[in-house]
């Protein structure tokens, strides 16, 4: 799925040139070939099989993997990377090892074959374990790298789609595969990040590298994701949406994968949960585990993560894609030219078209239960939400601070409506109709203490004991928070008609309070 990915982007290459046919083929013994067939059938590509590869009359063969089986193919091959540079070391059968990416001597021994690298260092390390593979060598530069480079004016953009407005802050957890990897190693770091930072104030994305995917299965992996999907995780499917996400992120988490080099890369503030000595020795990636600060799981993760932000030195880390990626802003121009010169065909006239990425479209349920937190003071109330499905809740109960837990009316676990004290109408409907609901929601739960529901700029709570209360702002995004506000207030013997402000991260709503009394 890697070198499906990277293979469609490079295709686009082609694209308007009528001259060109591109057929594709699935190497059947791919332990990691689920899934493509179904990607390939998305975009309308033409599959035929394997088994045809040596009778077909071809031009070029272009591949992103290395491993690629082309006895019996007479056309010149291009070997593209489908990560960055040769960083990685592999497992092989023998007990030894080999660097990712290098194709074997019985490819590099072919006259007709270019390997292509985005830096002139990775010929010096090919030099090292493959003499055949560097003398096969073409620096043309990184496409990746240029997109992210060109896509980065987006930011912003991709931050809307994906829900990072009003001064939140988007966390990236990023793994590649194998047992050394984040997730490999921390496998609780999703719920435990959701658990530390307030829903209100931060959003968490999770990457995955396509072998997680595909070597266990989606159905496996978002199974073994249910609590922190539950939290509010949003999961970024493996074909696309990864680069806008990195792009939007304001800290990523991550190893020794591709995907943290390119968020190094672009100066995104960056702390390693993990890095494994799958690194290979003396390649820019392994500088960057030398250089990158550490996430350290014995410590409270939310003020290293802050610390991680407001602490970031630009420039520090992201000097290393000057040693990863040459011809910066000329990928696409350098490997149309490749691709070309090898089809034996010219260029169609104009210079070759960089695109930004599309925006991020992740897997993901808002959350629907919530342990509540607020503080009532002179200036209002503060509220601050933990997803209730993660824990343990990094505030306790005291004088000042009080908790309760909250649930939306989609809350398909019934345990948590049963222990919940508020029940809150999700979205926006006309106030009689909000009014009937929070009282038959309040019926319908004897052991809930106040229900609320919102017309849009008035949340009616109705509460035990069949008083009603109305909040009225200019406009209620989250009828949650003007709900907690009235139960905090509730719970102190301070709820009366008048004025309150609700205070949730950075941002303040002033709200109207009427105490109606039936």
């Amino acid at each position: 799925m890697t070198s499906t990915v990277r293979l469609l982007e490079v295709l686009d290459l082609f694209r308007d040139d009528v001259r060109v046919q591109v057929l594709f083929v699935v190497d059947p013994g791919s332990v990691f070939r689920d899934g493509v067939r179904e990607l390939l059938g998305s975009v309308g590509a033409k599959i035929v099989s394997w088994d045809l590869v040596a009778t077909l009359d071809v031009d070029l063969v272009l591949t992103a993997s290395e491993n690629v089986e082309l006895a019996g193919v007479v056309a010149p091959v291009v070997v593209l990377p489908h990560g960055v540079g040769f960083h990685k070391l592999i497992s092989v059968r023998d007990g030894g090892v080999r660097v990712s990416g290098v194709v074997p001597d019985r490819v590099a021994a072919r006259d007709d074959v270019a390997l292509v690298v985005s830096h002139p260092g990775q010929i010096a390390q090919l030099k090292q374990v493959s003499p055949l593979a560097a003398e096969r060598a073409v620096v043309a530069g990184d496409l990746t790298y240029d997109r992210f480079v060109a896509s980065g004016r987006l930011r912003d953009r991709y931050r809307r789609f994906l829900g990072v407005e009003d001064g939140r802050r988007l966390v990236v957890l990023t793994s590649t595969w194998r047992d050394q990897s984040l997730w490999g190693r921390w496998r609780s770091l999703p719920e435990q990040v959701l658990a530390a930072l307030p829903a209100d104030e931060y959003r968490v994305a999770m990457i995955l590298h396509p072998n997680v995917w595909f070597g266990h299965g989606p159905w496996q992996v978002r199974t073994w994701l249910t609590r922190a999907r539950e939290a509010g995780l949003m999961v970024v499917p493996p074909t696309a949406g990864w680069q806008a996400t990195v792009l939007a992120a304001d800290v990523v988490v991550g190893d020794h994968g591709s995907v943290t080099f390119y968020a190094a890369a672009m100066d995104t503030p960056l702390l390693l949960g993990a890095f494994g000595d799958e690194a290979a020795p003396a390649t820019t990636m392994a500088e960057l585990g030398r250089l990158a600060n550490r996430l350290d799981p014995e410590q409270p993760l939310r003020p290293q993560l802050d610390v991680a932000m407001a602490g970031h030195r630009p420039g520090r880390v992201a000097a290393l894609a000057g040693e990863a990626f040459a011809l910066v802003g000329q990928a696409s121009s350098t490997l149309r030219d490749l691709l070309y010169e090898r089809l034996n065909l010219t260029p169609l006239p104009g210079p070759a078209a960089v695109h930004a990425w599309p925006v991020p479209v992740p897997e993901h349920t808002p959350a629907a239960s919530f342990v509540v937190y607020t503080t009532v003071d002179v200036l209002g109330v503060v509220v601050r939400r933990y997803p209730a499905t993660v824990e343990p809740y990094p505030e306790e109960e005291t004088g000042r601070v009080l908790r309760h837990r909250a649930v939306y009316d989609d809350e398909p676990d019934l345990r948590s409506v049963e222990n919940a004290s508020v029940i809150v109408r999700r979205g926006t409907c006309d106030e009689a109709t909000a009014t009937a609901w929070a009282t038959a929601e309040l019926h319908r739960n004897p052991g809930v203490r106040l229900t609320a529901a919102s017309s849009g700029r008035t949340c009616v709570a109705v509460l035990d004991d069949n008083r009603q209360v109305t909040a009225t702002s200019e406009w209620i995004h989250d009828p949650m928070l003007p709900a907690a506000a009235i139960y905090a207030l509730l719970r102190l013997r301070r709820l009366t008609d008048g004025a309150v402000t609700v205070r949730v991260g950075g941002c303040e709503t002033p709200f109207e309070v009427r105490i109606h009394v039936s």
